[in-house]
């Protein structure tokens, strides 16, 4: 069976939880099949005491951007998964706070 997804203003909006020792957080972030990274919040990351494990970039046709990484446990359809994320600051004219890789590994 597969898995529905919920468009708000034409975009593909899914809830997932970032999972922290002591907190968690649940975001309806843009679920982009294209995607290999999920990213929230620079200060989520922090403020769930997500272990940092570095850093990465990313080249885009704006130039060259780093990112810090933190691993994290991600609950997401029915499923939890461990995954790298990248911590961002998104601009408030976005509807949305997070964005949310289509692979996953399983936990």
């Amino acid at each position: 069976m597969g898995m529905v997804v919920k468009y708000e203003n034409d975009l593909p909006l899914m809830e997932f939880t970032i999972i922290g020792d002591k907190v968690s957080n649940t975001y309806k972030g843009y679920l982009d099949t294209g995607s290999t990274t999920t990213s929230i919040p620079k200060k989520d990351a922090v403020e769930l005491d997500l272990e940092y494990v570095g850093q990465t970039y990313r080249v885009t046709s704006a130039g060259v951007h780093i990112f810090d990484l933190y691993k994290a446990k991600v609950s997401f359809a029915q499923k939890e998964y461990e995954l790298l994320v990248i911590g961002v600051e998104l601009r408030d004219k976005f509807p949305f706070k997070a964005l949310m890789e289509s692979k996953g590994r399983s936990a």
